[in-house]
């Protein structure tokens, strides 16, 4: 039997952990025709990719770029382009676009148009062809996570509803073509979305990309908890955790510095990568949480009003330094997001599994009953 007293419950942690099946690290396509070695078109491929590195300093995370070819030779005109998503600081850009053109150059070595698109942070393309200011819907990809949610119907409505109205939210984002938000699905499960374009293009043309996304979800993703589609001109996404960072309300106070290098290194750290498909044991996981707490509950002597019966729950045991080590010591950097009873904090285990861990707020007005009956609806999903 344990105690929660409201000192401890100041620490309680429900664990969640999450399973990476496949982590998008980069996804690109190349074009069908090539150009040969040191011609006039690879110096001017070179030259263009160049200068989209050299420009990751936008505000808007948008840069596009023409190298023409010679008078002699104006088939070796190349245009190019990067956008990064609107969460992202202008450190995760440069890189993602840095790293973004190593990599398709070594995918894409000879061929005269490629695009990639990588991890939840930007995607860059060039081609020989001119693309700007035209929506280009192909190709398009599908991910989606592989658990499916229990009443299809409710959840794709929701879903389709949501998408719906960031859609149209981010076609008509002006600066950015970027839209986020999070609804409810359940007392325990909140549904977190988001869209974007590329600037180039119009309202309608963004809006159309988006709606024509949004109607391929079907085919690919019906039922499931997470889905992304991608395409040149749009990037769109729906999961059921948070793998994005919400903007903070604007502060009554100019900003300090610290605030800001706080938030800035918290997106870099959370746009890694995009999780495609996860597992939650959590029989086994969101119990342990409760027995770290063994060895306080044992120093309090009095007699529990009110207490949780774990002790026929086979479960491994995390002790709360171990979680405390994982999420330096519950770091605000580490922060994910805000839930419905506490907060969410990524951790990382000595081994490299990695962790979403749930701190309930002491001023939750939630009980040991109802943190039962939470665990146990958890459990069954």
């Amino acid at each position: 039997m344990i105690r929660f007293t409201n000192s401890a419950q100041l620490f309680l942690l429900l664990c969640l952990v999450i399973l990476s099946i496949g982590r998008i690290k980069g996804h690109y396509t190349c074009s069908p025709t090539t150009y040969a070695q040191k011609s006039t078109f690879q110096t001017n491929v070179n030259r263009l990719l160049s200068s989209l590195s050299s420009n990751t300093n936008q505000s808007d995370g948008f840069y596009n770029s023409t190298v023409a070819g010679q008078e002699n030779n104006p088939n070796a005109t190349v245009y190019g382009m990067f956008q990064c998503l609107g969460y992202v600081t202008v450190q995760t850009c440069q890189k993602c676009v840095s790293d973004g053109i190593k990599d398709i150059l070594h995918r894409c070595p000879n061929n005269t148009g490629a695009i990639g698109w990588y991890g939840n942070q930007c995607w860059l393309r060039y081609s020989d062809q001119y693309f700007f200011s035209k929506t280009e819907e192909y190709p398009r990809l599908f991910y989606y996570n592989v658990n499916n949610a229990t009443d299809t119907t409710s959840f794709m409505k929701l879903v389709g509803e949501t998408l719906r109205g960031i859609a149209k939210e981010a076609s008509e984002g002006g600066s950015k073509k970027f839209a986020t938000k999070t609804v409810e699905y359940d007392a325990f499960q909140t549904l977190y979305t988001m869209a974007q374009c590329t600037l180039d293009i119009s309202e309608i043309d963004c809006l159309m990309c988006l709606s024509n996304s949004i109607s391929n979800l079907p085919i690919c993703c019906n039922g499931k908890v997470g889905g992304v589609t991608l395409t040149p001109s749009c990037y769109l996404r729906y999961e059921m955790y948070p793998f994005y960072q919400e903007p903070a309300p604007p502060p009554a106070l100019p900003p300090r510095a610290p605030s800001l290098a706080s938030t800035s290194k918290d997106k870099s750290r959370i746009s890694a990568g995009i999780i495609i498909a996860i597992a939650v044991p959590t029989v086994t996981f969101i119990l342990l949480c409760f027995l770290c707490f063994k060895r306080r509950a044992r120093k309090d002597a009095s007699v529990p009003k009110q207490s949780v019966d774990i002790s026929s729950v086979e479960s491994l045991q995390f002790d709360l330094d171990t979680i405390k080590t994982a999420t330096n010591d519950i770091s605000p950097d580490n922060k994910l997001g805000q839930g419905g009873f506490g907060e969410f904090y990524k951790g990382v285990l000595l081994g490299g599994q990695e962790l979403a861990v749930k701190r309930l707020s002491s001023s939750s007005k939630q009980d040991v009953g109802e943190f039962k009956n939470e665990v146990a609806t958890m459990a069954k999903l």
